[in-house]
Protein backbone atom coordinates (compact mmCIF):
# COMPACT_ATOMS: atom_id res chain seq x y z
CA UNK A 1 0.00 0.00 0.00
CA UNK A 2 1.48 3.34 -1.05
CA UNK A 3 2.22 5.97 1.55
CA UNK A 4 -0.10 8.96 1.70
CA UNK A 5 1.99 12.05 1.03
CA UNK A 6 1.86 15.15 3.21
CA UNK A 7 2.33 18.59 1.65
CA UNK A 8 3.74 21.53 3.60
CA UNK A 9 2.85 24.94 2.14
CA UNK A 10 4.95 27.89 3.26
CA UNK A 11 2.82 31.03 2.95
CA UNK A 12 -0.89 31.58 3.46
CA UNK A 13 -1.55 34.11 0.73
CA UNK A 14 -3.88 33.70 -2.24
CA UNK A 15 -1.81 31.01 -3.95
CA UNK A 16 -1.02 28.99 -0.85
CA UNK A 17 -4.61 28.99 0.40
CA UNK A 18 -6.06 28.08 -3.01
CA UNK A 19 -3.60 25.19 -3.25
CA UNK A 20 -4.56 24.01 0.24
CA UNK A 21 -8.25 24.05 -0.68
CA UNK A 22 -7.56 22.09 -3.85
CA UNK A 23 -5.41 19.50 -2.12
CA UNK A 24 -8.06 18.97 0.55
CA UNK A 25 -10.66 18.52 -2.18
CA UNK A 26 -8.41 15.85 -3.70
CA UNK A 27 -7.93 14.09 -0.37
CA UNK A 28 -4.25 15.05 -0.01
CA UNK A 29 -2.89 15.79 3.46
CA UNK A 30 -1.74 19.42 3.66
CA UNK A 31 -0.66 22.00 6.23
CA UNK A 32 -0.14 25.73 5.62
CA UNK A 33 2.31 27.82 7.64
CA UNK A 34 1.73 31.58 7.57
CA UNK A 35 3.86 34.29 9.20
CA UNK A 36 0.87 36.50 10.12
CA UNK A 37 -0.19 36.09 13.73
CA UNK A 38 -3.89 35.69 12.95
CA UNK A 39 -6.41 35.44 10.12
CA UNK A 40 -7.22 39.15 10.38
CA UNK A 41 -3.76 40.64 10.97
CA UNK A 42 -2.89 41.42 7.35
CA UNK A 43 -6.22 42.48 5.87
CA UNK A 44 -4.89 44.76 3.18
CA UNK A 45 -4.95 45.41 -0.53
CA UNK A 46 -7.35 46.66 -3.20
CA UNK A 47 -9.51 44.79 -5.66
CA UNK A 48 -8.06 41.91 -7.65
CA UNK A 49 -8.85 40.98 -11.24
CA UNK A 50 -9.44 37.25 -11.70
CA UNK A 51 -9.17 36.12 -15.32
CA UNK A 52 -10.85 32.97 -16.72
CA UNK A 53 -7.83 30.81 -15.88
CA UNK A 54 -8.05 31.97 -12.27
CA UNK A 55 -11.82 31.46 -12.23
CA UNK A 56 -11.46 27.87 -13.40
CA UNK A 57 -8.75 27.23 -10.80
CA UNK A 58 -10.92 28.62 -8.00
CA UNK A 59 -13.92 26.61 -9.17
CA UNK A 60 -11.89 23.40 -9.24
CA UNK A 61 -10.17 23.99 -5.89
CA UNK A 62 -13.00 25.37 -3.75
CA UNK A 63 -15.93 23.41 -2.32
CA UNK A 64 -19.14 24.40 -4.14
CA UNK A 65 -20.47 26.55 -1.29
CA UNK A 66 -17.21 28.53 -1.05
CA UNK A 67 -17.16 28.99 -4.83
CA UNK A 68 -20.68 30.38 -4.61
CA UNK A 69 -19.58 32.68 -1.77
CA UNK A 70 -16.72 33.92 -3.95
CA UNK A 71 -19.02 34.67 -6.90
CA UNK A 72 -21.57 36.37 -4.62
CA UNK A 73 -18.94 38.79 -3.28
CA UNK A 74 -17.43 39.82 -6.61
CA UNK A 75 -18.09 43.21 -8.11
CA UNK A 76 -19.26 44.27 -11.54
CA UNK A 77 -16.30 45.76 -13.35
CA UNK A 78 -18.14 47.05 -16.40
CA UNK A 79 -18.40 45.86 -19.96
CA UNK A 80 -15.03 46.81 -21.38
CA UNK A 81 -11.31 46.73 -20.65
CA UNK A 82 -8.80 49.19 -21.98
CA UNK A 83 -5.25 50.44 -21.86
CA UNK A 84 -4.67 54.17 -22.23
CA UNK A 85 -1.80 56.63 -22.09
CA UNK A 86 -1.32 59.18 -19.33
CA UNK A 87 -2.97 61.64 -21.75
CA UNK A 88 -5.99 59.29 -21.99
CA UNK A 89 -5.11 58.25 -25.52
CA UNK A 90 -6.36 54.78 -26.44
CA UNK A 91 -3.78 52.00 -26.68
CA UNK A 92 -6.13 49.02 -26.61
CA UNK A 93 -9.83 48.41 -26.16
CA UNK A 94 -11.58 45.10 -25.55
CA UNK A 95 -15.35 44.74 -25.44
CA UNK A 96 -17.21 42.32 -23.19
CA UNK A 97 -17.59 39.95 -26.15
CA UNK A 98 -13.83 40.09 -26.74
CA UNK A 99 -13.22 39.22 -23.10
CA UNK A 100 -15.75 36.39 -22.89
CA UNK A 101 -15.49 35.16 -26.51
CA UNK A 102 -19.25 35.03 -26.48
CA UNK A 103 -19.32 32.58 -23.58
CA UNK A 104 -20.92 33.34 -20.24
CA UNK A 105 -19.84 30.34 -18.21
CA UNK A 106 -19.48 31.61 -14.60
CA UNK A 107 -16.56 29.23 -14.08
CA UNK A 108 -14.60 30.75 -16.97
CA UNK A 109 -15.15 34.48 -16.85
CA UNK A 110 -13.54 37.64 -15.47
CA UNK A 111 -14.21 38.74 -11.90
CA UNK A 112 -13.33 41.73 -9.76
CA UNK A 113 -13.02 40.91 -6.07
CA UNK A 114 -11.72 42.51 -2.90
CA UNK A 115 -8.37 40.99 -1.97
CA UNK A 116 -9.51 40.97 1.66
CA UNK A 117 -12.75 39.14 0.84
CA UNK A 118 -10.94 36.66 -1.40
CA UNK A 119 -8.51 35.89 1.43
CA UNK A 120 -11.38 35.30 3.84
CA UNK A 121 -13.11 32.93 1.42
CA UNK A 122 -9.93 30.99 0.68
CA UNK A 123 -9.05 30.61 4.36
CA UNK A 124 -12.52 29.37 5.32
CA UNK A 125 -12.71 25.88 6.83
CA UNK A 126 -8.93 25.53 6.99
CA UNK A 127 -8.62 26.01 10.76
CA UNK A 128 -7.21 22.52 11.26
CA UNK A 129 -4.45 22.91 8.67
CA UNK A 130 -3.67 26.65 8.71
CA UNK A 131 -0.99 27.56 11.26
CA UNK A 132 -0.32 31.23 12.03
CA UNK A 133 2.69 33.02 13.52
CA UNK A 134 5.05 30.65 11.72
CA UNK A 135 8.02 32.52 10.26
CA UNK A 136 9.95 30.15 7.98
CA UNK A 137 13.72 30.15 8.44
CA UNK A 138 15.14 27.12 6.62
CA UNK A 139 14.53 23.56 5.52
CA UNK A 140 16.64 20.41 5.57
CA UNK A 141 16.37 17.16 3.64
CA UNK A 142 16.08 13.97 5.66
CA UNK A 143 17.53 10.54 4.89
CA UNK A 144 14.06 9.07 4.35
CA UNK A 145 13.28 11.60 1.61
CA UNK A 146 11.11 13.87 3.74
CA UNK A 147 11.84 17.54 4.36
CA UNK A 148 11.87 19.31 7.71
CA UNK A 149 10.97 23.00 7.81
CA UNK A 150 12.26 25.11 10.69
CA UNK A 151 10.44 28.17 12.01
CA UNK A 152 11.57 31.16 14.05
CA UNK A 153 9.71 30.00 17.16
CA UNK A 154 11.74 26.79 17.26
CA UNK A 155 8.99 24.55 15.92
CA UNK A 156 9.32 22.30 12.88
CA UNK A 157 7.10 20.70 10.26
CA UNK A 158 7.87 17.58 8.24
CA UNK A 159 6.47 16.91 4.80
CA UNK A 160 7.03 14.85 1.68
CA UNK A 161 6.62 17.94 -0.50
CA UNK A 162 7.29 21.59 0.39
CA UNK A 163 5.65 24.33 -1.66
CA UNK A 164 7.09 27.85 -1.61
CA UNK A 165 4.10 30.20 -1.56
CA UNK A 166 5.82 32.88 0.50
CA UNK A 167 5.88 35.64 -2.08
CA UNK A 168 8.47 37.65 -3.98
CA UNK A 169 10.91 37.59 -1.06
CA UNK A 170 10.55 33.83 -0.63
CA UNK A 171 12.97 32.39 1.89
CA UNK A 172 12.33 28.92 0.49
CA UNK A 173 13.41 30.07 -2.96
CA UNK A 174 16.44 31.82 -1.50
CA UNK A 175 17.67 28.52 -0.05
CA UNK A 176 16.59 26.25 -2.91
CA UNK A 177 17.74 28.55 -5.72
CA UNK A 178 20.33 30.89 -4.16
CA UNK A 179 21.54 31.96 -7.61
CA UNK A 180 18.06 33.08 -8.74
CA UNK A 181 17.78 36.84 -8.49
CA UNK A 182 14.79 39.05 -9.07
CA UNK A 183 15.16 41.38 -12.04
CA UNK A 184 13.97 44.97 -11.94
CA UNK A 185 11.90 45.39 -15.09
CA UNK A 186 11.61 49.14 -14.62
CA UNK A 187 7.82 48.87 -14.47
CA UNK A 188 6.14 50.57 -11.51
CA UNK A 189 2.49 50.04 -10.57
CA UNK A 190 0.64 52.74 -8.67
CA UNK A 191 -2.79 52.09 -7.20
CA UNK A 192 -5.28 54.07 -5.17
CA UNK A 193 -8.91 54.35 -4.19
CA UNK A 194 -11.28 57.19 -5.06
CA UNK A 195 -14.97 57.25 -4.09
CA UNK A 196 -17.01 57.33 -7.31
CA UNK A 197 -19.41 60.10 -6.38
CA UNK A 198 -21.73 61.75 -8.90
CA UNK A 199 -19.37 64.72 -9.03
CA UNK A 200 -16.34 62.56 -9.76
CA UNK A 201 -18.24 60.53 -12.35
CA UNK A 202 -19.29 63.71 -14.16
CA UNK A 203 -15.67 64.87 -14.34
CA UNK A 204 -14.36 61.62 -15.83
CA UNK A 205 -14.48 60.58 -19.48
CA UNK A 206 -17.32 58.08 -19.97
CA UNK A 207 -14.98 55.29 -21.01
CA UNK A 208 -13.27 55.37 -17.60
CA UNK A 209 -16.60 54.48 -15.96
CA UNK A 210 -17.44 51.54 -18.20
CA UNK A 211 -14.91 48.98 -17.08
CA UNK A 212 -11.33 48.74 -15.86
CA UNK A 213 -8.57 50.68 -17.58
CA UNK A 214 -4.81 50.53 -17.14
CA UNK A 215 -2.87 53.75 -17.64
CA UNK A 216 0.46 52.99 -19.32
CA UNK A 217 2.90 55.88 -19.00
CA UNK A 218 6.61 56.22 -19.88
CA UNK A 219 9.23 56.50 -17.16
CA UNK A 220 10.53 59.73 -15.56
CA UNK A 221 13.25 60.29 -18.17
CA UNK A 222 10.81 60.09 -21.06
CA UNK A 223 8.33 62.31 -19.24
CA UNK A 224 10.78 65.08 -18.37
CA UNK A 225 9.66 67.24 -21.27
CA UNK A 226 5.99 66.27 -21.16
CA UNK A 227 3.31 67.73 -18.98
CA UNK A 228 0.25 65.90 -17.80
CA UNK A 229 -2.64 67.73 -16.19
CA UNK A 230 -5.33 65.87 -14.29
CA UNK A 231 -8.49 67.76 -13.46
CA UNK A 232 -11.46 66.75 -11.36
Amino acid sequence: MSKRIHVVVIGGGTGGLCLAQGLRQAGVSVAVYERSRSRTERLQGFRVHINPHGSRALHECLPSHLWEAFVATTGTSGNNFGMITEQLGELMHLSENDLTRGQHDPTATHYSVSRITLHQVLSSELDEVLHYDKVFERYERNADGTITCHFADGSTAVGDVVVAADGANSRVRRQYLPHAERVDTGVINVGGKLPLTDEVRAALPARLCDGPNSVIAPGPAACSSRRTTWTA
